[in-house]
């Protein structure tokens, strides 16, 4: 066995108790993993060893060991966070509509923050939730910013499914709008992810985090014309602004 898939076997049994969030057998961490049991064996006495997995005296089930919030503890996004809130501020302040900051992980969006609207109508997404890349203008304002390469990995890996009637799901129609969203400077859906709600959005490149992107996510019925122009001027500014971060950064 490489270092790499034993490492990767680890985390992918560390994933599942951090999960599961409960004791669970070694059958079920079996089941759920796909790995062989006495691999799975192996691995979770390594962990509790470690402190990272436990198992109670006279028990034959396992869960998070205390070590796990060491990890927890640790944001690895915290800089990103730090450096988008005083964008995400200003733009709750003059529209007061929910501002989300996310980030690309694989081909789908990772939300990390928001800063959620005071009126009743609206949509709050908690951090760690995600989305497709291809019905969120959040994933459209990322991918559109990647290399054509690695665009075309990301389109070609990703299954597409219909979320709403209205989200795009062919691979074809979604690198157009992508290379459009490239020219527009912003991106934009209606409904596709989330019925009824429309999103705005640009990434974060001026700021060296071009897999990071902020957006206003705001009911389609409040999001008309004069609206909608001084949203995108906003936004427009924003990926235009000057910061010393101009080396773009990967985020892992």
């Amino acid at each position: 066995m490489s270092a790499i898939t034993a490492v990767g076997k680890a985390f992918s049994m560390l994933e599942f108790l951090v999960e599961t969030q409960r004791s669970a057998t070694l059958s079920e961490a079996t089941q759920v993993t796909r790995l062989p049991k006495s691999t799975v064996h192996r691995l979770l006495r390594a962990l509790q060893k470690l402190g990272y997995a436990s198992r109670p005296p006279g028990t034959r089930s396992y869960s998070m060991g205390p070590r796990v919030a060491r990890l927890q503890g640790w944001d690895s996004n915290a800089h990103v966070k730090a450096l988008a809130r005083p964008a995400m501020a200003r733009l709750h302040q003059r529209f007061n509509e929910t501002v989300n900051l996310g980030i690309l992980s694989g081909g789908e969006v990772l939300y990390l923050d928001n800063q959620a609207t005071s009126h009743a109508l609206r949509i709050v997404l908690r951090p760690g939730e995600k989305y497709p890349y291809y019905c969120t203008a959040l994933g459209r304002a990322m991918v559109s910013a990647l290399p054509d390469e690695e665009m075309e990995k990301i389109i070609q890996a990703t299954p597409t499914k219909r979320h709403t009637a209205p989200t795009l799901t062919s691979k074809s129609d979604i690198r157009t709008l992508l290379r459009k969203v490239r020219q527009n400077g912003f991106a934009e859906e209606h409904g596709e992810s989330v019925d009824g709600i429309s999103c705005l959005a640009v990434h974060l490149g001026a700021l060296g985090y071009p897999q990071c992107a902020i957006s206003l996510a705001v009911p389609t019925q409040r999001l008309k014309g004069k609206v909608r122009a001084e949203m995108v001027q906003a936004l427009r500014i924003l990926a235009r602004c000057d910061t010393p971060h101009s080396t773009p950064r990967r985020l892992s």
